[in-house]
């Protein structure tokens, strides 16, 4: 038992200028050198939980979280009265997550997949509200989009082409030298047949941009593109 003991010792005296030399590496940022005083730390005294940690600790910069886990796991073996342990362990875990989301992003960019990112349906709703078919552009869909957009100024352009000439024969049949501003005229010209189709028309694709702008961007909130 004593010789154990005192075997420990020397092993922690042998080890601890290695494991200076791997703090003072570690704080220059040069990860390498670090970790190859650990380990050398390690081939004397295998079981000091105190470099495992410090591993750990290296690996975890080094972005290598599978091996941090098994050093913060072999650290807690040799010390389970540490707390700081489970949280490093955690990191190290989340690490290991975000490495997986990063691959299959990747494969799905190596496979054609664009990935979409989440819209607003209110910023698309009002887009639309403003230009019909903005709110598609925003959402990503610039062919539909293009669609709505010029299909609204050409019934606008319909519109106040019939508009022109219903007051063109208004003035010229009931008012040839109208020089005032007539209300009666403009609620003739507004409500004649051509002008009220165009406008119907106009209006109709107006709100179906809007309604259609915010249902497509709410799918991208609860419908993400790798799901679908």
């Amino acid at each position: 038992m004593g010789d154990t003991a005192r075997d420990n010792e020397v092993a922690g005296a042998r080890i601890e200028p290695l494991l200076a030399d791997a703090n003072r590496l570690r704080a220059r940022g040069d990860f390498e050198a670090a970790e190859k005083r650990c380990r050398q730390a390690l081939l004397i005294a295998p079981g000091n939980w105190e470099t495992h940690e410090l591993l750990g600790d290296i690996l975890l910069q080094r972005r290598r979280g599978e091996e941090a886990i098994e050093h913060y796991r072999l650290a807690r073996a040799g010390n389970p009265q540490r707390p700081v342990l489970e949280e490093k362990i955690g990191r190290a875990s989340l690490l290991i997550a975000e490495k997986d989301i990063m691959r299959l992003r990747t494969e799905d960019l190596l496979r054609g997949k664009r990935e979409e990112l989440p819209r607003r349906p209110g910023v698309a709703a009002l887009l639309s509200l403003v230009v019909p078919g903005f709110g598609q552009l925003y959402n990503r869909e610039h062919v539909k989009g293009a669609i709505v957009v010029c299909a609204w100024l050409l019934l606008l352009l319909g519109a106040a082409g019939a508009a022109l000439e219903s007051v063109h024969g208004s003035v010229s049949s009931a008012r040839p030298a109208l020089s005032q501003f007539d209300l009666g005229v403009v609620f003739t010209v507004f409500f004649s047949r051509p002008t009220l189709w165009w406008t119907v028309i106009a209006v109709a694709l107006w709100l179906y941009a809007i309604a259609d702008a915010a249902i497509q961007a709410a799918k991208t909130m609860t419908a993400p593109a790798d799901l679908a």
